[in-house]
């Protein structure tokens, strides 16, 4: 299924010709529609399989249908991601999405000064992304309230179940308003991840996309051709030159 049939915003359908996306990942088909409704979601996709565009998209198409000046300090989008590394790959693809629009996009996570940040959270803020722990910080000093958060995404959600984030996870949710739309994204089902959804969703509608037959996302796959005489100069060679400490032969 094409992006274009869709009917999005002219803006975003823009965009997204600039990032060269043309037909929907099976994440996408089965997820956009769904969440542009308001429909609360628990998805399972593993990384790689599109489900960044597959949940900031509807988001940011409900903020165009719903446009309202921006209170500062007051996002109304939260996307909570476990590492830096993460929130700053999401605020550059969600940048990407918002090119065209009249949407603020800020991401939040420690390893920088404060004051940046809470800079850009005092001029207003439509989507914000960040780690739990730099958003605690921002909320005891008051530089973010969640009190008119629309819609709340938990993106890897297993992984910040293992990394024991959920505490403050819940912490969070708790100050954003009950009739918020959310959207639980994970690579892995678990019962404890299936216990959360129980805890944060409404009603929600289950997606499982799985890929049959691939590796795991964090196995990566290269051939090398060598003559058989070389095989163990070339081992050498690559040990040291990847400073590998674990291998099996």
């Amino acid at each position: 299924m094409k992006f274009s049939n869709l009917g999005l915003a002219s803006e975003i359908q823009e965009a997204l010709n600039v990032c060269g996306y043309t037909e929907m990942t099976p994440v996408q088909e089965q997820a956009i529609v769904p969440a542009r409704r308001g429909k609360d979601l628990l998805v399972n996709a593993q990384t790689g399989t599109g489900k960044t565009a597959a949940f900031s998209l509807p988001i940011i198409q409900q903020i165009l249908d719903v446009p309202k000046a921006r209170i500062p300090n007051n996002p109304r989008a939260l996307i909570l991601t476990p590492t830096r590394e993460l929130a700053e790959q999401l605020a550059n693809a969600i940048g990407n999405y918002t090119q065209f629009c009249d949407i603020t996009v800020t991401a939040l996570y420690g390893g920088v000064k404060m004051g940046g940040q809470s800079a850009k959270l005092k001029q207003g803020v439509d989507i914000l992304i960040s780690t739990p722990g730099r958003l605690m910080e921002h909320i005891s000093l008051s530089n973010v309230t969640l009190a008119h958060a629309e819609f709340v995404v938990l993106d890897e959600a297993d992984r910040m179940l293992d990394m024991g984030f959920i505490a403050d996870v819940q912490n969070l949710l708790i100050q954003t308003p009950k009739n918020r739309q959310t959207l639980l994204f994970s690579a892995t089902s678990s019962a404890a991840v299936n216990e959360l959804s129980h805890k944060v969703l409404r009603n929600h509608s289950e997606i499982r996309v799985t890929k049959i037959n691939t590796t795991a996302d964090t196995v990566s796959h290269v051939m090398y051709p060598v003559e058989e005489s070389r095989k163990v100069d070339l081992f050498k060679s690559l040990l040291k030159e990847k400073n590998w400490f674990q291998v099996l032969v």
